[in-house]
């Protein structure tokens, strides 16, 4: 047995600095040498007596003074360094973490001057960077850690794209090379370019850079305002840019500019809308901050649930007719106390509700804004109440804000008076207002503001810090949505999921959203499916939707059981495998489905769309189905998913192309959504064609979450009509 020291002894200290049997010994067995031996290699292993300098003069003497007792280490905080935080281990919480998480409420205001509370003043995306990225915190350092990593994320994104050749970009739809210039005024700065911009990932409103494309970081950049029908493009001049820059760039390009994507970071002006709604600073941030925690109890008021049944009779008078849910869902969102979700599946007549909505608000004399995350979301309510006020003879109030310049013409034939700036904007003394705005003009209207309510038109695509933006204009607020279909554009990585959620989706936690149940746009058969997989068997068409069916000019042949009228939906199986982004056999069938709808069968180009998960094939169907096309015929819409949602065909034809099960276990949350799945299933009013192999449902994914969205495949191809697609392919021949 080895000698017992007294417990408050002088630690012994091994040559090394280190204290004996402690990070000494593991310093020594580090440095032990090669052939077993101790110390630098080639000298030989001191005696274990050796090893240690002893004292002078033992024994050993305690220390002379008082002895601090020692914390039992249970109660003791480790604090975790970097290294700690890689391997897992938890930071300890304080005082004031702790009480948050716990649900004991937030942090209080900081004095105003005082360093915490300039934090976000001074330095929003360094020291705040700092502080939100760190792993812990409660909900509101969430919030502040996703707008940070997003940004992080999405100039990551852009640095790496940039680096790629042109040719990559162009390919993968991120970079147009125009044709050559149409129009342009020096003046203004407005530009019109001929290109094909079916390829691109970008829509209009999007932030792009014009150059030569060489080095798209230095070149000026201009905003996507509009897509023609005959292949132009029309752009403005980015926030800053003098026209003469865009001149210069086009010079250098010789006419033929590309266009590369380009970047708009607003996450300074979200962190400050986030920080005013954290403090609580005020009575509008305070009701804010608690309907974000879900700290509200939902209310209906009863005296204007019956001003509501009152305002729907009238309309009805008028020869409006609402459904029974719609009815509902007016009724609601009129009366409840302080928000109101209004959830519309394809087709219902969201926005037709909603414009019927705000004009019976605004002739009641309140001041309404209408916000959403694009421009064209806002135009289309305001368009929609435009309509109204024309049928009903009676004038509305109507200011867009800041809207593209392209739109403004229309905007002003329809009566809708155009501003620059939110400080243009001042409600009446009399009467009422209704304001368009994107959420990020909306952000001029902050508490108090001149509004009593807010209409979110597609609030499933709009995340919450977002949100906060226009939540701060008024105390009431009506959410229109639908979170079924696809839902924010997310480019980074974060850990938790429940930041990732739209403002529509977090707070139907607390209020249940009113369905619209009746759908204008699909007939009985292509409605069937998404009814049950996405809405419980509740969406079901009108009379009028479900007697529609698909007009045939003469006898398909071949193609008859596919193109029956009868088979609304149907799936077409074709034997493939190994396929990834790109099926020679499903673009081949898609474009012989395609080029018989729009020649034998007279379809229009626009009734018809083909739709796809990845470019790469759409960009194969647009091949082959030129080649079976007269030379100069109009294309329909071929592109993806994302870039069809909003949108309405005839028909549609869908190629999913992938069968390749390796792929399809890496890019399961990809391929197998189910938010893309409900939006590629209910663009069709009449005929929806879905091409796929049977291998998509060989693969086997990761999660349980990757199981569930793989179940819903699986039901696709046992519940629709089925089609041999290689047989036919077959038949049809090359």
């Amino acid at each position: 047995m080895g000698r017992v020291l007294p417990r408050d002894a002088v630690p012994l200290r091994c040559r090394d600095g280190g204290r004996a049997g402690g990070a000494g010994r593991r310093a020594r067995r580090r440095s032990r040498a090669p052939g077993g031996a101790r110390g630098a290699p080639g000298r030989p292993a001191r005696p274990a007596a050796a090893r240690l300098r002893l004292p002078p003069r033992p024994p050993l003497r305690p220390r002379g003074g008082r002895r601090r007792a020692r914390r039992p280490p249970a109660s003791r905080p480790r604090r975790a360094g970097a290294a700690g935080l890689r391997r897992g281990v938890r930071r300890p919480e304080w005082p004031e973490r702790a009480r948050r998480r716990a649900g004991g409420g937030d942090r209080p205001a900081a004095p105003r001057g005082s360093r915490a509370g300039a934090r976000l003043d001074a330095r929003p995306l360094a020291r705040a960077g700092r502080r939100a990225l760190t792993p812990g915190g409660g909900f509101w350092d969430a919030l502040e850690r996703f707008l940070l990593r997003e940004r992080a994320a999405g100039r990551r994104d852009l640095e790496e794209i940039w680096s790629q050749p042109l040719e990559q970009r162009i390919e993968n739809g991120d970079a147009i090379a125009a044709e050559g210039v149409d129009r342009w005024d020096p003046e203004s700065g407005r530009l019109v370019l001929r290109a094909d911009a079916r390829g691109s990932r970008f829509r209009a409103g999007d932030a792009l850079r014009i150059g030569d494309g060489a080095d798209p970081a230095r070149e000026p950049e201009v905003t996507l305002a509009d897509e023609g029908p005959d292949g132009t493009l029309e752009f403005e001049p980015g926030y800053g840019v003098p026209p003469q820059e865009i001149a210069d760039a086009i010079e250098r390009s010789g006419g033929r500019p590309v266009l590369d994507r380009g970047e708009i970071d607003l996450t300074p002006q979200l962190l400050e809308a986030l920080r005013r709604v954290r403090s609580g600073a005020g009575e509008r941030a305070r009701a804010v901050r608690d309907l974000v925690r879900l700290r509200w109890e939902p209310a209906v008021d009863d005296r204007e649930r019956e001003e509501a049944e009152r305002s729907a009779d009238r309309l009805e008078a008028g020869g409006v007719h609402l459904e029974s849910a719609q009815r509902e869902a007016f009724v609601r969102a009129w009366s409840a106390r302080p928000v109101q979700l209004v959830q519309g599946p394809p087709g219902t007549g969201k926005t037709w509700l909603a414009a019927h909505l705000l004009a019976a608000l605004a002739w009641r004399g309140e001041a309404l804004l209408v916000t959403a995350q694009t421009h064209r979301a806002v135009d289309n309510v305001l368009h929609a109440l435009a309509a109204v006020a024309r049928r009903t003879g009676h004038p509305l109030p109507l200011v867009r804000v800041a809207p593209r310049r392209a739109a403004e013409p229309r905007l002003r034939r329809e009566g809708i008076r155009v501003v620059r700036g939110a400080a243009q904007v001042s409600r009446p003394r009399r009467g009422g207002l209704i304001v368009g705005a994107t959420l990020f003009g909306a952000r001029r209207f902050e508490s108090p503001g001149p509004f009593d309510r807010v209409l979110f038109d597609e609030a499933a695509q709009i995340t919450l810090p977002h949100a906060l933006c226009a939540l701060l204009a008024a105390p009431r607020w009506i959410l229109a949505g639908d979170d079924r279909q696809l839902g924010p554009v997310i480019v980074g990585d974060h850990p938790d999921p429940t930041v990732t959620r739209s403002v529509f989706e977090h707070l139907r936690d607390r209020a249940e959203p009113v369905l619209l149940d009746r759908t204008h746009r699909m007939n009985d058969a292509v409605c069937a499916f998404p009814s049950r997989a996405f809405y419980g068997g509740r969406l079901r068409p009108t009379e009028r939707a479900a007697a529609r069916r698909l007009r045939l000019a003469s006898d398909p042949g071949p193609l008859a059981p596919v193109l029956d009228p009868e088979r609304g939906a149907v799936l077409v199986r074709l034997a493939h495998e190994g396929h990834r982004t790109r099926c020679p056999a499903e673009a081949d069938l898609a474009a012989a489905i395609a080029a018989e709808l729009l020649g034998p069968q007279r379809l229009p180009a626009g009734s018809l769309a083909l739709v796809s998960p990845f470019r790469a094939q759409n960009r194969e169907i647009a091949s082959r189905l030129r080649a079976r096309l007269p030379a100069g015929a109009a294309l329909p819409v071929i592109d993806t998913v994302e870039r069809i949602q909003g949108q309405e065909r005839e028909a549609v034809v869908v190629s999913l192309a992938c069968s390749d099960p390796d792929a399809l276990r890496r890019d399961t949350e990809f391929f197998f959504s189910e938010n893309r799945l409900c939006v590629t299933l209910t663009r069709a009013r009449t005929k929806l064609v879905v091409l796929a192999s049977r291998a998509v449902l060989d693969t086997y994914p990761r999660t349980y979450e990757g199981l569930l969205r793989l179940d819903l495949f699986h039901r696709m191809f046992r519940e629709l009509p089925q089609v041999d697609g290689s047989a036919l392919a077959a038949r049809l021949g090359p």
